[in-house]
């Protein structure tokens, strides 16, 4: 190889040709960069002595040969670009007997290096470009023809870019990492799009300029840690109602927030310590009745804030330090003055909606709700339920055995007397009950001939394929209004089935 002069500036050496070359190759270790131009080869001792690495080199490989190769040649290794790439590689160097890895990177697809994550897809890695408004693309095609679909947005992939304003991600985007756009402080708007589930840790730090965050689909199912910390010109913000958890400082420091709105029937279950503390603009949350934890510190010094619970005191997990420092916490539901029958089976709560009284029965461990019976006579098996004026009610709870998992969150057991089935939302999760096919039966399988009523509770949100396949007894089943899927053949040969 032809010996190359290499000029220095900053933690950049680049070698120089006087050859043309239409791409570069990156070596990067440590925040060190060796620039090498495309089609020309150098000594792998002068990429180690500008990356900081010395010692005697007994091994080296490369990710994809096709593009650059390290060769024994003439006594020294010596490193060959061999064509342009946009994916993300990688060269390990065996020194002193340690494993060196350098990340290899090259410029020359949009502004845009990724990764290959199987199945056809890619993960964005790194963003090189300059532009204030940055389209990334829903496909990118590596140097051999191979086209990918984008479905994910990387660790730090934008981290201290002061320059973007807006970013447009594609459709087919399904998780943005750690991160990713943290310390953007020109970043004014940014829209999630549907297929996104998770946002990471420190994703929106610190973007001191951002004004819109749209969540555009209902699959989002978590916001990480100080995910939108101190984005100071963030004003609202609507949480899609498939979120589950808000991490622990996620909107922490907005000071200019005013408002939090949770979508529809929430699915949230848990927010995070210090998630909105010193949102010192925020007038107004309600907080759905999902939600059983809420960290310490979650709302202190939102001195403006009326803090509206929809739920009782009694199932969240939570403090007085909450709210330190809010202006007005309001618990929606109490206590109410309602005979549970057995005493022990549960705890009966209220509320007042629209001049209606709200009543809901909450089981103890144990018992499942049965019933409202009035004088002895059934009234409804609804819960929560609408009372009507002058009604002296009961909730009746059945003792029931605990029969174990069914689902995400879900728990099943069966009546004393074995013919009534219980399906209960009984901790964190999404509420949809596991399908049972191809020889994998459900577990109250072997008791199907003796169950004659099926009693589903608020938060189950599916029934399982084949749930209830062959219950020949089966006269009646309860579905909640969370329920929206039945699996295939759920109630397949329940011949006595005569209400649901």
């Amino acid at each position: 190889a032809e010996a190359l002069e290499v000029s220095e500036s900053g933690l950049t050496a680049t070698a120089e040709t006087d050859g043309f070359s239409y791409y570069q190759v990156e070596f990067t270790y440590e925040k060190l960069e060796y620039v090498l131009p495309g089609d020309t080869s150098v000594p792998l001792a002068e990429i180690l002595a500008e990356l900081g690495l010395s010692g005697d080199v007994t091994e080296v490989s490369c990710s994809n040969t096709n593009l650059f190769s390290c060769d024994w040649t003439e006594n020294r290794w010596v490193v060959t670009a061999h064509r342009a790439f946009s994916s993300t590689e990688w060269m390990k160097v065996t020194l002193n007997n340690v494993v060196y890895e350098i990340t290899v990177t090259d410029e020359w697809d949009q502004g845009f290096n990724f990764n290959d994550i199987g199945n056809g897809e890619a993960e964005i890695t790194y963003y090189t470009g300059s532009d204030e408004n940055v389209v990334i693309p829903e496909t990118v095609t590596d140097s051999i023809g191979i086209e990918y679909t984008v479905t994910s947005i990387g660790d730090n992939v934008f981290s201290d870019n002061d320059t973007i304003k807006s970013v447009q991600i594609p459709s087919g985007v399904t998780s943005i990492g750690d991160h990713a756009f943290m310390d953007c402080d020109s970043l004014q708007s940014i829209e999630i799009p549907s297929g996104v589930t998770s946002i990471g840790k420190y994703a929106f730090y610190n973007c001191e300029s951002l004004q819109s965050v749209t969540f555009a689909g209902n699959k989002l199912t978590s916001i990480g840690d100080r995910a939108f910390y101190s984005c100071e010109a963030l004003t609202s913000v609507t949480i899609p109602a498939s979120v589950t958890s808000i991490g622990a400082y996620a909107f922490y420091d907005c000071s200019n927030l005013q408002s939090v709105t949770f979508v529809g029937e929430s699915a949230l279950t848990s927010i995070g310590e210090s998630a909105f503390e010193d949102c010192s603009n925020l007038q107004s949350v309600t907080i759905g009745n999902g939600v059983t934890s809420i960290g310490k510190n979650a709302f202190e010094e939102c001195p403006s804030a009326t803090i509206t619970l929809d739920t009782y005191a009694a199932h969240v997990t939570t403090s007085e330090s909450n709210w330190k420092g809010s202006a007005t916490v309001v618990w929606l539901w109490a206590e109410a003055n309602v005979t549970a029958d057995p005493a022990d089976g549960g705890t009966v709560y209220q509320k007042t909606d629209n001049n209606h009284t709200i009543l809901k029965a909450v089981a103890n461990d144990g018992y499942a709700f049965l019933n409202w019976t009035e004088n002895g006579s059934a009234v409804s098996t609804d819960n929560p339920y609408s009372a009507v004026a002058g009604q002296s009610l009961t909730a009746n709870f059945s003792k029931v055995t605990n029969g174990g998992s069914c689902g995400d969150g879900l728990t099943w057991g069966f009546s004393e007397d074995g013919k009534t089935l219980f399906i209960s939302k009984t901790g964190e999760g999404s509420g949809e009950m596991d399908d049972y096919y191809d020889g994998y039966y459900a577990p109250w399988y072997e008791s199907r001939g003796n169950i004659t009523a099926v009693v589903i509770g608020d938060g189950v949100t599916s029934i399982g394929a084949e749930a209830f396949y062959s219950c020949t007894k089966l006269t009646s089943v309860e579905i909640p209004s969370s329920v929206t899927s039945i699996g295939d053949y759920a109630f397949y040969n329940c011949q006595g089935l005569t209400s649901v």
